[in-house]
């Protein structure tokens, strides 16, 4: 029950129970002085309506979950009874990633790399010795580059008429069917 419905309740049987000459005290009114008394209302709020409310969405998300749990288990049921076995190639292979391939000296892989790549760069050795194919150092082959030059493309001489000159023949349309 109410505060204001309470009080109401006491006026009505303080009323009652006074004799029939003296009046019910009144409220006072408020002066600047004094502000008006306040009073909680909650004729607006409606407890029941919001507890009904509270109580069906709990109920539809508990549905809502137990049917997804459900369908997700049933799921699961026909996966294992459709597929046997795996496949032949999931089979074969292991379930562990493989393990890093490091380098256990990385200086020392780098500088065996680079004494590979200077010996390929500044010694000679045959590509290939059925069509005279040899590899020389590139200090060797920059120098002969700049002697002799890029080779080019050797042309052939040129056409008989190398531009075409539009004449009327060109610049009429076709008669007959198409434009």
């Amino acid at each position: 029950m109410t505060d204001k419905r309470k009080k109401r309740r006491n006026e009505r049987s303080d009323a009652a129970t006074k004799p029939a000459g003296q009046a019910a005290p009144e409220k006072a009114a408020p002066t600047p002085d004094k502000p008006p008394e306040l009073a909680h209302d909650d004729r607006e709020i409606a407890a029941r309506s919001i507890s009904q409310y509270t109580a069906l969405l709990l109920g539809a998300t508990a549905l809502v979950l137990a049917g997804t749990w459900l369908f997700t288990a049933s799921l699961t049921k026909t996966e294992q009874t459709g597929h046997g076995s795996p496949a032949p190639m999931a089979s074969g292979r292991s379930r562990t990633p493989p393990a890093p391939k490091l380098q256990p000296r990385p200086a020392e892989g780098l500088a065996q790399l680079r004494a590979e790549e200077t010996k390929q760069l500044s010694s000679y050795a045959w590509i290939d010795r059925k069509r005279g194919v040899i590899q020389i150092p590139i200090d060797r082959a920059i120098d002969i580059l700049a002697e002799r030059g890029l080779p080019t493309r050797k042309m052939g001489p040129p056409a008989d008429d190398p531009v075409s000159i539009p004449n009327d023949a060109s610049l009429t349309p076709p008669q007959g069917g198409r434009p």
